[in-house]
């Protein structure tokens, strides 16, 4: 396997979903904006659990490889984040996105051009402000030998449905199938798609069978975790594509005609840019509401996964009351402040 020792970098955007001149901003731009649909601008995408301070903890305690945090935001940056350490760098959005498309309250604008940003490292990790690190992970759990590790999945198609995450792969699949002829590619790395060692004997003999049946690489749902990334590969889809691209970013909020970070990820899969993992391996996930809070606190307290998303779903009716207990979780792990932060002050992004 190819070593390399080339930097890797962290990528997380935030926004303060609190701050008065934001949401005037935001309510102007959805009031001109007739395709906005419900998910794309409902209020807990915005919504601030209060645990940003346990991320950069996770960060700098459990990812010590990591060169710089990238963090990126429209303006906002809490009071009590430190912006002299050398390793973050604050990046607005007028840093890297052109001023015809801003304001914007689209997260695939963002995330599909993060190649823009400068200095970013050519290998990062994407992170958002729901994921969390739990305990320490080598460099390696996200690149091997310079390549995206990456939960490698054959299997047939079928009908999508309409919820707008599949409307994501579905999109996403006729960007990557219209670019790439993704067959000699799968045929050119036949053993990653089908290494037992890496990938679980299930796995691998599914992988066999749906390249018997089809041999295209479909786009699925990778998950709501961590995503490492190559900013080569964001640069290649812009080249192939670029009109569509251009069509996506300029939409305010996220809407029916658009890709999303799974596309990347499927394209590094049809380059060839990745390192196999088995799915299902990376981490777990919670929506965090009254069913699940319980075992989401045990989730982070005992640190079974080395990472976990708590998504904050719209079915969350009492978000301040689980906001708080899992602030009360993070706090048993994560107590000591990082470098990352000035001494304890109140604001946006911190506990109460």
């Amino acid at each position: 396997m190819k070593r390399t020792d080339d930097p890797i970098d962290i990528v997380l955007p935030w926004v303060d979903g609190s701050d008065p001149a934001w949401i005037e901003s935001r309510r102007r731009r959805l009031a001109a904006f007739s395709g906005a649909g419900t998910d794309s601008a409902a209020d807990c995408r915005y919504r601030d659990m209060g645990l940003l301070r346990h991320w950069f903890r996770g960060i700098e305690r459990f990812a010590p490889w990591a060169r710089r945090v990238f963090f990126v935001t429209c303006g906002h940056v809490p009071v009590w984040l430190d912006a002299s350490n050398p390793r973050l760098r604050i990046v607005r959005h007028d840093e890297f996105l052109p001023a015809r498309w801003l304001p914007t309250f689209n997260a695939p604008t963002i995330e599909m051009n993060f190649h823009r940003i400068p200095d970013l490292a050519e290998r990062f990790v994407y992170f958002n402000d729901d994921t969390f690190l739990l305990r320490p992970v080598p460099a390696e759990f996200y690149f091997r030998g310079g390549d995206p590790v990456t939960p490698a999945s054959l299997r047939p198609r079928r009908m999508l449905g309409f919820e707008w995450w599949k409307r994501y792969l579905a999109n996403d699949e006729f960007v990557l199938n219209a670019c790439i002829d993704t067959r000699p590619s799968i045929r050119a790395n036949w053993r990653k798609w089908t290494s037992v060692r890496h990938l679980g004997l299930r796995r691998a003999l599914g992988n066999a069978l749906c390249w018997s049946v089809d041999g295209r690489i479909p786009v699925k749902a990778f998950g709501h975790m961590p995503s490492p990334q190559l900013k080569s590969t964001l640069d290649g889809i812009w080249r192939a594509c670029p009109e569509f691209m251009e069509e996506m970013s300029a939409l305010p909020f996220a809407a029916d005609v658009k890709v999303n970070q799974w596309l990347a990820t499927a394209w590094n899969l049809a380059r060839g840019r990745f390192f196999p993992a088995k799915p299902g391996t990376r981490g777990t996930y919670f929506d965090v509401c009254a069913r699940t809070i319980d075992e989401a606190r045990e989730a982070v307290r005992s640190r079974a996964a080395a990472q976990i998303c708590l998504n904050d779903s719209g079915g969350n009716e009492r978000p301040e009351l689980h906001f708080r207990l899992l602030r009360e979780s993070f706090d048993e792990i994560l107590p000591d402040r990082s470098s990352f932060e000035k001494p304890v002050v109140s604001g946006p992004g911190s506990a109460p």
